[in-house]
């Protein structure tokens, strides 16, 4: 039986960064597990902002806000990936965009207001049970 991928795990070796993501938990929200140099950052349930789009799904975290100066956000593609039910994995390439967005306390500055840094991810996707103890 074909389920739609629930688990996903990818690397970019060029910045040693890894992401886990995971649509629900044993726990029942989503989780997203950002990692740069072996440093996780962890985020759940509303954390975690979905928007399905003509790409697949974009799946966006914020990793830093910093209020009159800037914010960084990281949004992964994640393409619709059908997959046999139990422990079959398959090999998924996708992006991550790490996007920074200066601000101020009086509102947007002059100029560009968004840099992006690409990651080229590659990695798996999987369908998973979770239960309490996954």
């Amino acid at each position: 039986m074909l389920a739609q991928a629930n688990l996903y795990q990818f690397t970019d070796d060029t910045v040693a960064t890894e992401v886990r993501y995971s649509t629900t938990s044993a726990l029942g929200p989503p989780q997203f597990v950002y990692l740069v140099h072996g440093v996780p950052t962890e985020f759940t349930g509303d954390q975690i902002e979905t928007r399905a789009t003509a790409l697949g799904d974009e799946v966006t975290v914020t990793l830093q806000a910093v209020a009159g100066d800037h914010t960084t956000t990281l949004t992964v593609l994640i393409p619709t990936i059908m997959v046999a039910t139990g422990d079959r994995v398959l090999g998924v390439h996708t992006l991550g965009v790490l996007t920074t967005t200066t601000t101020t306390s009086a509102g947007p500055p002059p100029g560009v207001s968004q840099t992006y840094v690409v990651l080229q991810l590659r990695g798996q996707a999987k369908q998973v049970v979770f239960s309490p103890d996954t």
